[in-house]
């Protein structure tokens, strides 16, 4: 029996969501899933974060290039409140995508200072912009457990890992 699932690059957009969320749900099993460039935007991750939040198996998840935009990193940031078993997540390429000055990271930072799970947490190629290394800098005074933070190549910075 497989605990993982990819379903990268496979255009679910939120439609497939709906579809995907009904079956986790039930699933008990699956501690993997990548759903890398999927098209699943604001729509959709409002669908995924809901089941999420009640998931105890998923430890890895890659919501890379999925057109997230600021309710999509609120999101997020209360699925992070909630979900204790998340340890790996990639959010690269997402919230660049509606606004030129960025996102406004307030809520993933804040989530983040309390989560004890997360080990992971990939931000590459989004526009964190100064504040929102301020922010994460913050965040590492407060989380003992996130051991890799990548935020390489966002506004030309090309990498920092904690």
């Amino acid at each position: 029996v497989s605990t993982q699932s990819t379903g990268a690059q496979n255009d679910i957009r939120p439609e497939g969501i709906k579809y995907l969320s009904e079956g986790l749900k039930h699933n008990h099993i699956l501690n993997s899933l990548d759903l890398t460039r999927n098209g699943i935007g604001p729509e959709g991750s409002v669908l995924l974060v809901d089941v999420l939040k009640e998931n105890k198996t998923l430890t890895y998840l890659n919501l890379a290039q999925n057109e997230l935009d600021q309710s999509g990193c609120d999101l997020i940031a209360e699925l992070l409140k909630q979900n204790d078993t998340l340890t790996w997540l990639k959010l690269d390429w997402n919230f660049n995508y509606f606004h030129d000055e960025g996102i406004d990271f307030k809520s993933l930072a804040e989530a983040l200072k309390y989560n004890n799970a997360l080990r992971f947490l990939s931000l590459c190629y989004n526009t964190l912009g100064q504040a929102g290394y301020t922010l994460f800098g913050e965040v590492l005074k407060y989380n003992t457990t996130l051991t890799n933070l990548q935020i390489h190549s966002t506004n030309g910075v090309e990498c920092w890992n904690v």
